[in-house]
């Protein structure tokens, strides 16, 4: 890591960002005042965290179909330059805005989901789905523990942990993972290391559970 890579991460999101992903909003949305849209979210804006200024970004703007459309068809541009590791925690603002503002639409917002996730993570912003729709969303995540790519698996596991660090608990599903069992061999060490991460978490309320598994 360089010296110049050991500002903090919320620095990643400051004004000249700001500007650069309001030009790429306005691409997608037309009526969108790019122009205008940096200067009116920046005040307070040095005492914000990281996922603070997340939050103060991606507030709602154009219809929610459209954003999710929008921000699947646009993959990593939204990812930004820098370094690799900077570039992909950028990119996680897609899904942290998927999983706040496209639950109404279901299919669109999952799909690009699972389409984003390999830029940086979107298993903080599928649980706001499965915690609002647990069976249906539940089912998409099944169908990607089978996907070939190791990123969609690895987001089946860890967006459905019980306890996963950053996000509130899941103990609903905790005494029956539905997805572990199609990940346990996964040939992708990424893949399984989340698997195992899953299974500690549910040792802690069933570990009888976990010995009969």
């Amino acid at each position: 890591m360089t010296v110049a890579d050991r500002s903090p991460l919320k620095d990643l999101l400051d004004l000249d960002r700001f500007r650069a992903l309001a030009r790429q909003f306005g691409a997608i949305w037309p009526a969108f005042d790019a122009a205008a849209f940096p200067d009116a979210r920046l005040a307070g804006l040095d005492a914000l965290s990281l996922t603070q200024r997340l939050r103060r970004l991606l507030r709602p703007a154009g219809p929610a179909r459209q954003r999710a459309a929008g921000f699947r068809a646009r993959g990593g541009g939204f990812a930004g330059g820098g370094a690799p590791h900077r570039a992909r925690f950028v990119a996680m603002l897609v899904p942290d805005y998927i999983g706040q503002y496209g639950q109404d639409h279901f299919a669109l917002p999952i799909a690009a989901l699972a389409n984003f996730t390999g830029l940086g993570s979107s298993e903080c912003a599928v649980r706001a789905f499965l915690r609002r729709d647990p069976c249906r969303t539940l089912n998409v995540m099944k169908a990607w523990a089978g996907d070939a790519r190791e990123s969609v698996g690895r987001l089946a596991s860890e967006g459905s942990r019980p306890r996963l660090p950053w996000s509130f608990r899941l103990d609903a599903i905790a005494a029956d993972p539905p997805i572990l069992a199609r990940l346990r061999a996964d040939p992708s060490p990424y893949v399984r290391k989340s698997v195992v991460n899953h299974l500690n978490d549910v040792s802690k309320a069933h570990p009888r559970w976990l010995l009969r598994s």
